[in-house]
């Protein structure tokens, strides 16, 4: 019976010892990290545990830039409304909203009385025509070898011009309408006219319906060229100095700043807006057809004023608290540790992940991962 007492007592102080051992190894990881003699020392082991990462300072692209709005236009040059030149109904309707449309594609049909009426008479002009023509050649030879009087000569001169200017003139609207001249003088009659598209892009407008009455001037159709987007942006008076044609600039909206247009400025305003103090500038835009912006779209616009070269490094190096910015500065190692100390620093600006320092060591190495996750207590 003692025995059993005895073997018990030591069982249950070898679980004891045993849980102090794993108390005191666990303790011993959370403090791989302390510090001594001025130094923070991580223990190797708990370095790699924690991702850590150390790099050299190094001299970084660092840009100035302005921030300002404005809104996504197309070029004049790039939109097309479509309307006919004739009273008429529309016949057939070949596209929809949003389409996207080649130079030369048929829109829709008009017919109407107008247009045939203006074929049969371009025709019958083109007959006289020809006669006249003949008249006159004939006539202007007997003129010359001094057969025919004066007066008719100019009889007949007169009316071929007259004629010839007529004829030009219902050529000039048969051409207008796509239709073949040529075709028409021979007799052939188009009972319809097709609108087409003057060059690519999509239709922004679509005001078509077969069967609708249309007269000239109606917009039935509007196409824009996305190739043509501008952006129209607006800079205050004080920031016109710091920009220029050919500057470089990004564009985005106010709920999607990931998603980045890149332009150049084209063209600054000459006159200041009395009511914003702002001037009107325009940029264009080179993107590929999968990343459009809409017409009229808001944006938020980054300017690059300047571009400079400064000693930087990686933005999360710096430890900030309410006094001080510092970095941690490898001094050392050993066979289990690394030793940082501390290097107060003067933080000039960040950009594009990486923040430019006071110092510009080019041979230490510096804590750039990691740095938040040890205590300097």
């Amino acid at each position: 019976m003692y025995n059993i007492k005895i073997f018990t007592i030591i069982f249950t102080a070898l679980i004891i010892f045993e849980s102090c051992s794993e108390k005191k190894e666990e303790s011993q990881e959370k403090n791989a990290v302390e510090q001594k003699n001025n130094f923070i020392v991580v223990s190797k082991k708990q370095f790699e545990k924690s991702e850590m990462q150390t790099g050299k300072i190094s001299k970084e692209t660092f840009k100035e830039t302005i921030r300002t709005t404005g809104k996504i236009i197309v070029s004049p040059k790039g939109k097309a409304l479509i309307n006919p030149l004739f009273s008429g109904i529309i016949n057939n309707v070949f596209v929809s909203p949003g389409q996207k449309v080649v130079k030369g594609q048929k829109l829709c049909s008009v017919t109407s009385i107008e247009i045939i009426s203006l074929q049969q008479e371009f025709s019958e002009v083109a007959n006289k025509l020809n006669k006249l023509k003949h008249n006159y050649l004939r006539k202007k030879s007997l003129h010359e070898n001094k057969v025919l009087s004066d007066k008719e000569f100019e009889t007949a001169k007169s009316d071929y011009f007259g004629t010839l200017g007529t004829y030009n003139g219902l050529k000039q609207k048969i051409v207008m309408m796509k239709l073949n001249p040529d075709n028409i003088i021979k007799g052939n009659i188009y009972s319809e006219i097709y609108l087409r598209a003057p060059f690519s892009g999509y239709i922004t407008v679509h005001n078509c319906l077969k069967g609708m009455s249309v007269s000239p001037g109606d917009n039935l159709i509007k196409i824009i060229n996305l190739n043509t987007l501008q952006l129209e942006f607006y800079v205050f008076e004080k920031d016109l100095p710091k920009i220029k044609s050919g500057s470089e600039l990004y564009a985005f909206t106010p709920d999607n700043e990931a998603l980045k247009y890149k332009a150049k400025i084209t063209e600054t305003g000459k006159t200041v807006n009395p009511d914003t103090k702002t001037v009107t500038c325009y940029a264009s835009f080179k993107m590929n057809d999968t990343k459009y912006p809409a017409e009229n779209m808001y944006m938020n616009v980054d300017i690059t004023s300047s571009e400079f070269k400064k000693y930087a490094l990686p933005e999360n190096t710096i430890v900030y608290s309410e006094t001080e910015s510092y970095v941690l500065q490898l001094a050392k190692e050993d066979k289990k540790n690394y030793y940082f100390k501390k290097k107060d620093i003067k933080v000039e600006q960040t950009y594009n992940g990486y923040t430019a320092v006071s110092i510009s060591d080019t041979l230490n190495q510096y804590l750039i991962k990691g740095a938040y996750n040890l205590s300097t207590e």
